[in-house]
Formats: C-alpha cells, sequence, structure tokens
C-alpha cells in the first residue's frame, strides 16, 4: 500500500478519535475542527467511510448547538452515502438521530416515521440492542402524543428483547 495514503488514512482516523474525545468532554468547537480536518482528509484520499463518519459527527455537533437544519443536512448526506456503500446498519442508526433531531424540533410524525424505518431494519437485522433502542423512542413519541397505550405497548416489547 503507498505510504502517503497510509499516512493520510492515519490522519483521518486520529483526527475522528480526536474529535470524540473532545464531543464527549463537551468541547463542541475543538470537536467540530477535528471532524472537518478528518472530511478534508476523506475527501482528499476518497476514504468514503472516513466521509460517512465526518458527516455523521458534524452532524450531531450541529445538533448540540441547535442547529437543526445543518444538523439534518449532515445526516442527509450520511444516509445517502451509507446507501451508496449498502451500509444498512450505519444508515439505520443515523436515522436514529435524524429522528432525534425531529422530535427536538417538535416534528412527532417525522420522527415517528424515522424512528419506524430504523425499527424496521433493525428488526431485519436481527439487532436486538438497536430494536429496543428503536422501540423506546418510539414509545417516547406517543408519551409525547399522550397515547399512553402506545407509549406503554412499545415500552413494554422493548424490555422482552433481553
Amino acid at each position: 500500500m503507498d505510504r502517503k495514503i497510509l499516512d493520510e488514512s492515519n490522519k483521518i482516523k486520529l483526527y475522528n478519535q480526536s474529535g470524540l474525545l473532545s464531543f464527549y468532554k463537551g468541547n463542541y468547537n475543538e470537536a467540530m475542527s477535528f471532524f472537518r480536518l478528518s472530511l478534508e482528509f476523506s475527501e482528499k484520499t476518497n476514504n468514503q467511510y472516513g466521509i460517512l463518519n465526518a458527516f455523521t459527527n458534524i452532524g450531531l455537533i450541529y445538533l448540540e448547538f441547535i442547529d437543526y437544519d445543518n444538523a439534518l443536512n449532515h445526516f442527509k448526506k450520511a444516509v445517502l452515502l451509507s446507501d451508496k456503500l449498502s451500509d444498512v446498519l450505519t444508515k439505520s442508526q443515523i436515522l436514529l438521530n435524524i429522528g432525534s433531531c425531529f422530535l427536538t424540533m417538535g416534528l412527532l410524525g417525522d420522527s415517528l416515521n424515522i424512528y419506524n424505518e430504523a425499527y424496521n431494519i433493525f428488526q431485519n437485522l436481527n439487532n436486538p440492542r438497536e430494536t429496543e433502542t428503536a422501540l423506546l423512542n418510539i414509545a417516547l413519541i406517543y408519551a409525547e402524543l399522550s397515547d399512553v397505550e402506545r407509549a406503554t405497548k412499545y415500552s413494554d416489547e422493548s424490555t422482552k428483547l433481553y
């Protein structure tokens, strides 16, 4: 493998990991800088998974900044790229982020639709942990809509997975 490509790949990983560390410490501006560097090097080397990770992580930063339009823009780019890469698991995880964004914006119907889409994917992948997350998010929507019966149904269904 070309040493330059290997070095670039290591930079992508380093910037992404540094961004995650900053994110979890609550240093969102610093995290954004690292994720943008990760995106830059990923695009330069055509590292599709690096681009996918960067779009997703940048979307999460915008969510923290309460900049929903930019968050959704980056999440949607990530969904399109995950489709291109046939990465169904990553796509469904990003859908959860989009659902959370819609929920925070008060778009309960849109959020419910997205959570249901993610739920169906997780079920098809036989992924109980992520299925549980989707079910709990669906229960949350129904609780917000004051539909206690459905909220309880989905919450109870999630506890049966383990």
